[in-house]
């Protein structure tokens, strides 16, 4: 069984207005680092390479949280627009660093998530012919989701303002779950920062 050469794509462009004064969501804190630092921390332990960090908001303080950890970071002038614009920004930055085989799409607002879950996405998709490999929780499918490098095209012709989740609802056919435990948890509100503090 050959091991897929993988990219992987931070998404961190976000202004996280519903957090209100609290500011950047990547900037808050989480176990004595930000959650934006974790989130890297992990893309850096997992066999995905290259790494590709897309910022928008707060770009400087943003780029400045993932020193050392071997990422391209890229800013997208257009994150305003929608989180379409910038997995568009990412995969075309992917493309010209490496040819992989398939990308991993994350987030840095899933605090739980692990670099052994990241690299359980790699296995998986070695080891069966599928598409897309998306984390499960919650009774949905969704990111961290690993994609083909048959798909590129499609990420890159997302609407501005629709995720990669719509794609993997459009192959769902094509898509094997791998169960993220915890993977609900993310931070859109200063009350769910608060409760998993």
């Amino acid at each position: 069984m050959k091991t897929l050469d993988v990219g992987l794509i931070l998404l961190a462009a976000g202004a996280s207005t519903r957090l209100g004064p609290a500011g950047s969501k990547q900037l808050l804190n989480y176990q004595g680092k930000t959650l934006l630092r974790h989130a890297g921390e992990m893309a850096f332990a997992s066999a995905c390479r290259p790494l590709v960090a897309v910022t928008g908001s707060d770009a400087d303080r943003i780029a400045q949280q993932l020193n050392g950890l071997s990422f391209k970071t890229i800013y997208n002038p257009a994150w305003p627009d929608g989180i379409g614009t910038s997995i568009r920004a990412g995969i075309h930055a992917l493309k010209e660093l490496a040819i992989v085989d398939a990308v991993i799409v994350m987030l840095c607002d899933q605090p739980l998530l692990t670099a052994h879950h990241l690299n359980l996405l790699i296995e998986t998709a070695s080891q069966n012919n599928s598409k897309i490999v998306a984390s499960e929780y919650s009774g949905t499918a969704g990111v961290p989701a690993l994609f083909s490098r048959l798909l590129f095209d499609e990420l890159m012709n997302l609407p501005d303002d629709e995720g990669a989740r719509k794609l993997i609802q459009r192959h769902k056919n094509d898509t094997i779950l791998v169960p993220l435990k915890g993977g609900e948890i993310d931070i859109d509100t200063i009350e769910a920062y608060e409760k998993l503090m």
